[in-house]
């Protein structure tokens, strides 16, 4: 059988790959920002979340994107705002996932941010996350091909995850991964995948910057 959007999330917390989850994360958040991602969960936890902030395009520089001159002018005048005002802070994909859907608030954001120049969909997925870090996941090539990630159906895959049955399980193992390797607790379960499946896919074998 096909493994599932769930099934391939969940390998990474499971079984023997428990223990390069733990590393991944202690390697990613070690002292010092040994890799410079460790900054963007810092940055974002003070940031006004209903506006978009030159903060947030400092964090955003943090996992190796900058955000265009054009975009930023865009998104610091208030482009977005209203959308981002309209998406509860408190959500998060696993009690919210149908605010992903196609045509809602975020929806309407993703597109909003991407139709800047030189915005493609890593940019606006890193910029939309620093806003919503519980509910609007980080994407990359790396992690999309690591977790078979359909490009014209990101969130689809996500919502997928979030909906499954046992998705419960699944939080409690990324939590176990993040306790043990001592992740602060504001940084977002999704945020805790991405560095993981990253890190395995990517990151440990490139040098951190």
């Amino acid at each position: 059988m096909k493994p599932t959007p769930y099934d391939r999330v969940r390998s990474y917390f499971i079984g023997d790959n428990i223990d390069s989850a733990v590393r991944a994360l202690r390697s990613y958040y070690s002292q010092g920002h040994h890799y410079t991602g460790s900054a963007f969960d810092e940055l974002i936890t003070s940031s006004d979340p209903n506006k978009f902030t030159s903060q947030d395009l400092i964090a955003v520089s943090m996992l190796s994107v900058n955000v265009p001159p054009r975009a930023s002018l865009g998104l610091l005048g208030g482009a977005g705002d209203e959308l981002l005002a309209a998406i509860p802070t408190a959500a998060s994909l696993w009690s919210n996932p149908e605010l992903l859907d196609r045509d809602g608030h975020a929806w309407r954001l993703w597109d909003l941010v991407k139709s800047y120049d030189d915005v493609g969909p890593t940019k606006t997925s890193k910029i939309l996350a620093a806003k919503r870090p519980n509910l609007i996941p980080v994407y990359d090539e790396h992690v999309r091909a690591a977790l078979k990630i359909d490009k014209k159906a990101i969130w689809h895959f996500w919502q997928e995850v979030a909906e499954n049955p046992q998705s419960s399980l699944l939080r409690t193992e990324v939590e176990n991964a993040r306790v043990s390797a001592g992740v602060p607790a504001t940084v977002s379960d999704l945020r805790i995948i991405d560095v993981v499946v990253w890190m395995r896919q990517h990151g440990s074998k490139s040098p951190p910057r």
